[in-house]
């Protein structure tokens, strides 16, 4: 690129990345609903019907503990006070608790703890209230309140769950891609010993990530907490390309830039495709994930090959390491140990199959966060001291006989639940105009009358065991005769997961390996690309069987391993085979060794994160990589070698 080109170019990036950086400004992040079911899904199309007819069923749900019992009239008189305070809170609705008026004296002992040293407070969010923009000030305001008393509080419910979620995605985005940065600029360092090419692809990757969060602004889609992991991807795959680049024009006798181009090319190509087969999936957090970071990968790519173009001639060969005695090592190895090298890929291909068998499909939202997280802490706290929180609910039909709904709740207390439902309510006040005024705006009567909504406090716990916990409660409910029951309320959309993560496994495993497969096959023709895919089956077997033996749950995290893992995984086999033509194979080893090395270091850097949803991920990709390159390095040339001595 001479002079002239290159200037118009320096000009034209720094356009560019000055326009991203204005629409990165409107990248929001957000952990709704939105990012979990798509909009045409009939369970969430039943579960708005259920918002628009009783009222929104998200909420806070405060623990507090006192020195002094709470059924003391000094402690009531605060509540009270307190009740009024919260009730103040733009989008908090009528406050639940022991000192609420409508309730009647059964209902008030409800969220009293049995040695009345705890109560329980539930704050329902107003309908109709865009929460999403309001949750973090709502927080912040409802603990506001709570430092003015005297009283040790734990915030839990819904709401609290999701502000959580965001602030660690917030933390994810930028804590982690510092860290992340500083770690890839500092190895690259030691990788390259050339500051030049360490500055250029500390260039690379800043203006790459830039670009990928604009393309969040852009689009108008929040980042999430999946999503959020997509920084951190571009900083790692960007200096593996860098490497694969330095190592090239250090030590080939090919530099001409087809040489280098090409192959990265064709890896990025897998790494996106990898990514672009989570497009299909119906969970639009996963394919939000495909989408951009699909883009994420090309643009990567293209400003990579783009920079390296336009100061190709002004760097000098850069001298990284060389690790000759470890590579040699590998192909005597190969050379003599071919056989062995075969049968114990073969051997632990039967052992991680084997481990898939234990492989199970659940998701746990509270899962998500580390057991020292302060709302999992909380959480326990008020499910131990107080009782059960988590609101599964019903709608009734007694046919007129309003008895039922007595029965139906002696039934499920004798059975150790603890419910919520109009019997709770001072009915007396029905006679009284206004009535529904004095009740939550959340109505407890359908308009028609034949409905009514009743709760029942259930653990937070994973998806199936709620499927199992709603089956039997409705079980117990028909046990009573001349009545209809059907679940409704939030909790059938969280059961619903289930069956989106098993759908989207049905269609991204499948479609990722296909994908890339035909590639394999495409590059290296049908007799070298047969032997190159027992090598990059193995790191996939390898990971789904560790989940099965460490009793990882395949969800909403854990589901997009498999695919990027492919993408990555053959990207080392095409280089290895584009090598193979070019007779470099001793050249390439280097660069694979080094790439796997940075891949699985930088993956383990995940394992700090806040949330275990991104630990798992890092932990999985990390052992899938060494298994890779273990597949790449040994087991590929191993059965290529196989096959010349069969010829």
């Amino acid at each position: 690129m001479n002079s002239e080109r290159k200037w118009l170019f320096i000009i034209l990036l720094i356009l560019l990345v000055t326009l991203s950086l204005f629409y990165s400004t409107k990248a929001k992040i957000t952990n709704s609903l939105s990012i979990w079911f798509p909009e045409n899904e009939p369970t969430l199309l039943e579960y708005r019907k259920f918002l628009e007819k009783f009222g929104n069923d998200e909420q806070l749900v405060i623990g507090l503990e006192s020195a002094t019992p709470f059924t003391l009239q000094t402690n009531i008189e605060k509540l009270k006070v307190m009740a009024k305070e919260l009730k103040s809170i733009q989008g908090i609705d009528v406050p639940l608790g022991p000192f609420s008026p409508f309730l009647n004296e059964k209902g008030r002992r409800r969220f009293l703890s049995k040695d009345s040293m705890c109560v329980l407070i539930v704050l329902p969010i107003k309908k109709g209230l865009d929460i999403e923009e309001k949750r973090h000030d709502i927080v912040n305001q409802v603990k506001h309140v709570l430092d003015k008393y005297p009283y040790r509080y734990h915030i839990a419910g819904t709401t609290a769950i999701y502000e959580r979620l965001n602030w660690l995605t917030r933390e994810n985005v930028g804590y982690f891609f510092i860290l992340v940065f500083v770690y890839m600029f500092i190895l690259s360092g030691l990788v390259f010993r050339d500051v030049k090419i360490s500055i250029l692809t500390s260039c690379t990757t800043i203006i790459t990530t830039i670009i990928l969060i604009a393309s969040f602004g852009i689009s108008g889609v929040p980042i999430n907490m999946i999503t959020s992991i997509l920084p951190v991807l571009v900083l790692i795959y960007g200096l593996s390309d860098m490497v694969y680049i330095a190592y090239i024009t250090r030590i080939s006798k090919k530099t001409d830039i087809k040489r280098i181009l090409f192959p990265c090319f064709l890896t990025s190509l897998t790494t996106f495709a990898g990514f672009l087969s989570l497009a299909g999936s119906k969970i639009p957090c996963v394919r939000q994930l495909g989408i951009f970071g699909g883009i994420g990968v090309m643009a990567e790519f293209l400003v990579t090959m783009l920079l390296f173009l336009a100061f190709f001639k002004n760097l000098k060969p850069a001298r990284p390491i060389l690790l000759h005695r470890f590579h040699r090592w590998e192909e005597e190895f190969v050379r003599k140990k071919g056989n062995v090298i075969i049968g114990i890929s073969v051997v632990v291909f039967v052992l991680f199959a084997g481990g898939m068998l234990n492989l199970k499909i659940d998701t746990f939202t509270l899962g998500m966060f580390r057991k020292n997280d302060v709302i999992r802490q909380d959480s326990e706290w008020i499910e131990k001291n107080i009782g059960y929180y988590l609101p599964m609910e019903f709608l009734i039909n007694p046919h007129g006989d309003f008895e039922k709904i007595v029965t139906i709740e002696n039934v499920l207390s004798e059975r150790g639940f603890r419910c919520l439902s109009l019997t709770d309510f001072n009915l007396n006040l029905l006679s009284i105009p206004g009535f529904n005024i004095l009740l939550p705006e959340q109505n407890y009567i359908s308009q028609d009358g034949k409905w009514i909504r009743f709760t029942v406090m259930v653990p937070v716990v994973s998806a199936k065991k709620i499927k199992s916990l709603m089956d039997s409660i409705k079980e117990m409910m028909e046990e009573v005769e001349g009545i209809s029951v059907k679940e409704t309320g939030y909790l059938p959309l969280y059961v619903k997961l289930i069956d989106y993560i098993n759908r989207s496994q049905m269609v991204t495993f499948p479609v990722s390996i296909l994908i890339v497969t035909m590639m394999i096959l495409f590059i290296a023709g049908w007799e070298k690309g047969l032997s190159s895919i027992p090598p990059n089956l193995l790191p996939i077997v390898g990971v789904l069987g560790i989940m099965g033996f460490f009793k990882i749950y395949l969800d909403i995290g854990t589901i997009i391993v498999v695919p990027i893992l492919i993408g990555i995984a053959v990207d080392d086999t095409i280089h290895f085979i584009y090598a193979s033509k070019q007779g470099e194979i001793e050249v390439i080893r280097h660069p694979m060794g080094i790439t796997s090395f940075i891949l699985c270091t930088g993956f383990l850097f995940l394992l700090l994160a806040p949330l275990n949803t991104v630990n798992q991920f890092g932990f999985l990709a990390s052992t899938g990589v060494l298994i890779a390159y273990f597949g790449d390095s040994l087991l590929l040339p191993s059965l290529q070698r196989l096959k010349r001595i069969h010829k």
